[in-house]
């Protein structure tokens, strides 16, 4: 039996889409992401160690993190903190700045 264009177009049509779900799905995988809280903020008024963060982190060569919080801090005006991995308990410490 003789196979015409369309049916050799369509069986590699199918295999090309089959290999390429495959190896996205691998792809997919190998990137996936988890996320951890390492603080959570107060929801309260006038909080010392800060509220509602704002902007993003900022990461120096130690690895500590560093950012602000638009609310709270001694006068509630705001804070500065730092995260910092403890080295003897690999837990992040929370220090407002």
């Amino acid at each position: 039996m003789k196979t015409t264009g369309k049916a050799v177009s369509r069986k590699w049509l199918r295999w090309f889409v089959g290999a390429s779900a495959a190896v996205l799905l691998a792809v997919g995988d190998a990137q996936a992401v988890t996320y951890k809280v390492l603080h959570s903020f107060c929801r309260e008024a006038n909080c010392t160690d800060g509220a509602v963060p704002y902007g993003e982190l900022l990461v120096d060569a130690s690895g500590d993190l560093y950012g602000t919080a638009a609310r709270g801090g001694d006068i509630d005006a705001g804070a500065l903190f730092q995260l910092r991995r403890d080295t003897d308990t690999g837990r992040w410490k929370y220090k407002t700045l």
